[in-house]
């Protein structure tokens, strides 16, 4: 554990006693907390120091940091405020990483920033050692120790799986090292077919699925909100599943007619999405 220096006003979650016992960890119950004024917060957990720091010489920084949770997808009524939870999970689990980052010859170099290794060993549990960086096995299928592959070859060099590459991109027509970039000013996507071997879904190929959605429309003179049934195709990334991409399941068309009352066939109308 440890501190962090914060603006005023910033809220975080910090000791309440502002004490660590002594192991570093943080000693008693910790709670909300708004800094009054710039300066040194409270005592607050080390994951927090990792994801703004970066430890040069260890090689380590927020890629040692793994996160589980219930991950909620919600929306906010915006006339009522009214919270509605759509769907809830904890079976995902994130591995956050820093930025996007680009070395001088315009390269990602993302990855760099995981923790360095030689073999699993080094890393945690959950973790195995592929190109010389831990990552998680819920990512990752198969550890360094399990494959001959040395890895981190370059665009256009030989290679017989993704993980001897640098992008983790491996053309299976070509058998070479294809360019994969996924940044907020470059996309050039590795973009594998169904049936063709992946580390995530991220290196899947996008297809066009269509999905539709009870959409808002007009109001009426009297004021109910009118809807309608209104479908788009999604570019959606196909499933990394058991190494292998697979096309995305198409889903399935919400529950619309027309002869009900507005009040009722609305009530889940969204506002027609912006980016589709």
């Amino acid at each position: 554990s440890g501190r962090l220096d914060l603006r005023s006003g910033v809220k975080y979650l910090g000791s309440t006693k502002d004490e660590i016992d002594r192991y570093g960890f943080i000693d008693g119950p910790q709670s909300i907390t708004t800094k009054n004024g710039n300066g040194e917060s409270v005592y607050i957990d080390g994951c927090n120091l990792r994801v703004s720091q970066f430890d040069a010489y260890r090689q380590e920084g927020i890629g040692s940091c793994n996160v589980t949770a219930t991950i909620e997808l919600l929306s906010i009524d915006p006339n009522t405020s009214k919270e509605t939870i759509h769907a809830s999970t904890s079976e995902i689990k994130l591995q956050i990483i820093r930025p996007s980052k680009e070395n001088y010859e315009g390269q990602e170099v993302l990855y760099s920033a995981m923790r360095s290794c030689t073999t699993s060993q080094g890393c945690a549990s959950d973790q195995c050692c592929y190109n010389y960086r831990c990552w998680s096995k819920d990512i990752v299928a198969q550890c360094r120790e399990e494959v001959q592959v040395e890895g981190n070859l370059q665009v256009g060099e030989p290679c017989r799986s993704d993980f001897e590459c640098t992008t983790l991109c491996c053309n299976s027509a070509t058998s070479r090292c294809a360019i994969h970039i996924n940044t907020s000013t470059e996309q050039v996507l590795c973009s594998k077919s169904p049936g063709q071997s992946c580390i995530s879904r991220e290196w899947c190929r996008q297809e066009n699925v269509t999905t539709c959605f009870i959409v808002k429309t007009i109001r009426t003179a009297t004021g109910k909100q009118e809807c309608a049934l209104r479908c788009y195709n999604v570019p959606t990334y196909g499933y990394c599943r058991e190494g292998i991409c697979i096309s995305p399941p198409i889903p399935a068309v919400p529950y619309f007619d027309p002869s009900e009352d507005p009040e009722t066939r609305c009530a889940n109308a969204i506002d027609p999405p912006n980016n589709l």
